[in-house]
């Protein structure tokens, strides 16, 4: 993969590579958020949805925390995927704290 792209990187004009650079740089807790932190839901038979929500760590293959919920509809589904993606480390921190280091 990083042989195939240091072919094209020199065809890839100096100005725009530096616009990519900047755009990353800026929006870089974003971009690792969105890769961290999952959300999707199903519509299940009975017109609810299953929403899955996920922790991923890049290194490790299976997720560092799945959470399953059943919504009563597409509405509620959406809005828990987006407040998944806003207070996902909180709540993994509250349950860890609580389940894991309270442990005597």
């Amino acid at each position: 993969g990083r042989n195939c792209l240091s072919n094209f990187y020199n065809r890839i004009p100096q100005s725009l590579r530096e616009q990519i650079s900047q755009f990353i740089n800026e929006n870089k807790m974003n971009l690792k958020r969105s890769q961290e932190y999952v959300s999707e839901y199903i519509k299940n038979p009975d017109g609810s949805h299953t929403v899955t929500l996920k922790i991923k760590e890049p290194v490790i293959s299976s997720p560092l925390l799945e959470i399953k919920l059943k919504a009563p509809n597409r509405h509620a589904a959406i809005m828990a995927c987006k407040k998944w993606k806003e207070n996902a480390a909180t709540i993994f921190e509250y349950l860890y704290d609580t389940i894991i280091d309270n442990q005597e």
